[in-house]
């Protein structure tokens, strides 16, 4: 009967400190006497057990090909945009750089000679590449998203490369001083690439010839533009 009776005793205490938060003051005191220090090992020593932990949730992986997978993966993955983008201090009034972005007249003398369409709020401005030899290089198409003569042009590509196609080009413009800093954007490319790369060199030099047309009166737009790599 007394062995019965510490047997009851200690299975208990086993029971307790199962269930118990390991930093529960109160567990220690009544186990050891001492408000801190390692759980006794008196119960489970008798009984033959491990020093007992905290349960833990399991984690269920779900089936290859399950609903419940391919909703599991779906949400774990991260889209990163990538986004080229330069700044450009122009010596000129806002309003001349702005010129300059906001017309198919101004655009063709700073990036592509062969630039058409309406340069308008929900306009499409189309350009058009070639090479020396008069070879078409490339060709895109933007919807005007933007005309604001205090703050600048925004667009977004319609067609042309499959990269390009739903990114958006932004030309934000502000005066400090005698300059007007424009802060370029090539926005929300799916993922950085070669062509990437390519392409923030190539609108580097295109934005030094928009600088030099604004401030000298000529700019080198294609296909008297600074041919960079094979890609030209």
């Amino acid at each position: 009967m007394q062995r019965a009776n510490r047997f009851y005793v200690d299975w208990a205490l086993v029971t307790y400190l199962y269930h118990a938060e390991p930093s529960d003051d109160r567990t220690y005191q009544a186990s050891t006497g001492s408000s801190r220090g390692k759980r006794p090992a008196i119960a489970s020593a008798n009984l033959g057990l491990r020093t007992p932990r905290r349960k833990r949730a399991a984690l269920v992986t779900p089936r290859e090909g399950s609903p419940s997978a391919t909703c599991e993966a779906t949400s774990n993955k991260e889209f990163t945009m990538v986004d080229i983008i330069h700044r450009v201090g122009i010596k000129a009034p806002l309003s001349k750089v702005y010129a300059a972005l906001a017309t198919t007249e101004g655009v063709a003398n700073w990036w592509t000679r062969e630039t058409t369409g309406e340069s308008k709020p929900g306009g499409t401005v189309q350009v058009l590449f070639r090479n020396h030899a008069g070879s078409e290089r490339g060709r895109m198409a933007f919807e005007v998203t933007k005309l604001d003569p205090k703050e600048g042009v925004h667009w977004r590509c319609t067609s042309g490369p499959e990269e390009w196609i739903g990114t958006d080009v932004t030309f934000s413009l502000t005066q400090e001083g005698d300059y007007t800093l424009l802060r370029f954007g090539h926005r929300n490319w799916r993922e950085a690439v070669d062509f990437t790369a390519h392409c923030s060199m190539k609108w580097a030099t295109f934005l030094l010839s928009l600088k030099e047309l604004v401030e000298t009166g000529k700019g080198k737009p294609a296909p008297e533009d600074l041919k960079i790599d094979n890609w030209n």
